[in-house]
């Protein structure tokens, strides 16, 4: 364990669990939101899944929750107008980034 030694290395771990404490809060946060509307739902569904994949405690439960990336009427905000394509942009870009993330680490 030399790497633990090495200032450098110790920065950027401790940088690197303060943001995941953060991250994991907001995460908390999300999840725990009453949903008040059917445009959030798309949303806090995605939320789940970031938490899924995150707390993935082997690569088959992290392939499983990635998988549901692969069915996009999940994450469809039903609602018209304005709001739903807001909702579509936000669920578009959050989709790319969880898979991108989950690239990461296969």
């Amino acid at each position: 364990m030399a790497a633990t030694r090495d200032a450098a290395f110790t920065g950027w771990l401790r940088e690197a669990e303060e943001s995941l404490t953060v991250v994991t809060g907001f995460r908390s946060q999300i999840r725990d939101t009453q949903v008040t509307r059917a445009a959030d739902v798309p949303l806090l569904r995605l939320a789940i899944l970031a938490d899924a994949l995150i707390r993935s405690a082997d690569p088959d439960d992290f392939q499983r929750a990635r998988g549901l990336l692969a069915h996009p009427s999940l994450f469809r905000c039903l609602e018209a107008g304005t709001v739903g394509r807001r909702v579509d942009a936000m669920v578009w870009t959050a989709v790319h980034r969880l898979d991108e993330l989950a690239d990461l680490d296969a």
